[in-house]
């Protein structure tokens, strides 16, 4: 580690902090190497530790060198060129993960991939093990699983294709307890002998919320 060097001369006191700082310019490139091109990596690296060494060595004689602006100038050239390919790396990624919303409105465009309609019965109360379910979601979820698993059809329920998944039905539960209903349709759910609409939001296969209606009751 680089110990400061006191002294009352400025010059030598500046020649002591760039030391310090190209070091930790160094330290930072190796831990945000994923962030950059890597064949930039040891250039830029090895040439932060040459200041570093330049700045300690003009910081003990206690005289700033005649390479003095020269370590000031390579410093910075190395912050900004580490700068600018962290960025361009960032830039690229948040372009790719469809990050950036407005430069890509396509990506963002959700549909309905699936809707039903459905009765809570009795039925729809209680899980496999006969326990009563408490809550809106483990509801709406068991109906799914007792139309796709175990045969136990109302006769207002309605088909889909999504919620035969198992994974599905446990996400679809996820994604109601998340806010997809007000109070008093939840407590409707949980009382039984209700209609529910449904539908599922999202892209391709892929959900990413649910709206639930109630009717009737």
């Amino acid at each position: 580690m680089l110990k400061a060097v006191h002294s009352n001369n400025p010059k030598t006191a500046i020649a002591t902090k760039i030391a310090m700082l190209a070091r930790i310019v160094a330290r930072l490139l190796n831990r945000c190497s994923f962030m950059m091109d890597l064949s930039l990596l040891p250039i830029i690296s090895d040439r932060c530790l040459q200041i570093a060494d330049e700045g300690h060595r003009t910081a003990q004689e206690g005289s700033p060198g005649p390479r003095h602006s020269a370590c000031i100038h390579a410093t910075w050239t190395a912050c900004i060129i580490w700068g600018n390919a962290r960025m361009k790396k960032l830039l690229a990624m948040l372009l790719a993960g469809g990050v950036l919303v407005a430069a890509t409105p396509v990506v963002f465009a959700q549909e309905v991939i699936d809707e039903y309609s459905a009765y809570i019965s009795e039925n729809d109360l209680y899980n496999s093990n006969g326990d009563r379910l408490r809550e809106a979601w483990q509801i709406i979820r068991q109906d799914r699983a007792n139309v796709h698993r175990y045969g136990l059809i109302d006769e207002d329920d309605e088909g889909d294709y999504f919620f035969d998944n198992a994974d599905n039905r446990a996400l679809l539960e996820m994604l109601v307890a998340q806010g997809a209903l007000s109070r008093a349709a939840s407590r409707a759910i949980v009382n039984g002998d209700i209609g529910i609409y449904v539908q599922v939001f999202g892209r391709g296969n892929r959900a990413t919320h649910v709206s639930v209606e109630v009717y009737g009751g």
